[in-house]
């Protein structure tokens, strides 16, 4: 408790300034240790979703892949949603499971997964990080190009493991993809699967070809097909 005089005031006043020039001067060397870590090339933040940090001797937490959480092959952002929503291991950000889509563009935009760090606001410009990429900078490049680009249709959710040939087989007649069903019996106790041709105006409109069977086809014709050597050694180098 300080006293009602004017020297106890004086006294209250300077311990006051010296606590909070104290306290600017631990922001000031936590702030510049920070930038120091980023010029560095460690990453100095919250770890960002897909890594995880470890402690290696001399250089403190560094970030390393988090094992399974995987990637995989997408051409719109909704399909890499849905893909995030079906994977266990991914962490949600809502109580129902589902992952907010604003968070895919987030994703893609942080040039962290390309193995480098860059943060303008703390005057660190891009380097190369200490960590692993989990993509090369320029497939991160490439995904930054395909934002930029018209926005592609969303995939279709009636696309299922049922039909894997839906959108890659073709009627004879008409040229168009074929859909695909499932229809149930008279009894209604069993379901059959097929493939239809449902475009207006074709010949062949309506008419159906047994799951089993076109799929066996394909199978066939599968067996049938083997690469030139060539090929198979590229195949092979990319590969390795």
């Amino acid at each position: 408790m300080f006293a009602d005089d004017p020297d106890s005031e004086l006294n209250e006043m300077m311990q006051a300034t010296f606590s909070d020039h104290q306290r600017r001067k631990n922001a000031e060397q936590s702030c510049n240790r920070t930038r120091a870590r980023l010029m560095n090339g460690y990453w100095p933040f919250p770890v960002p979703k897909g890594y995880k940090y470890v402690k290696k001797s001399g250089c403190g937490k560094v970030l390393v892949r988090d094992e399974p959480i995987a990637s995989g092959r997408f051409q719109t952002q909704v399909e890499v949603q849905r893909y995030l929503e079906s994977q266990r291991a991914y962490p949600k950000d809502r109580p129902n499971g589902k992952f907010h889509q604003q968070r895919v563009p987030e994703l893609f935009e942080r040039i962290i997964y390309a193995g480098y760090l860059e943060k303008q606001d703390w005057d660190a410009p891009l380097r190369k990080a200490q960590h692993e990429g989990l993509v090369s900078l320029a497939t991160f490049q490439k995904v930054q190009d395909r934002l930029k680009a018209n926005a592609n249709a969303p995939a279709r959710k009636d696309i299922r493991k049922d039909f894997p040939l839906r959108n890659f087989v073709f009627c004879g007649d008409s040229d168009k993809p074929l859909t695909s069903c499932w229809s149930t019996s008279g009894t209604k106790k069993r379901k059959h699967a097929y493939y239809l041709r449902a475009t207006k105006g074709c010949p062949s409109c309506r008419k159906s070809i047994r799951k089993a069977q076109i799929e066996g086809d394909f199978e066939d014709l599968l067996d049938t097909l083997q690469p030139k050597d060539e090929v198979f050694h590229i195949a092979k180098d990319m590969f390795q």
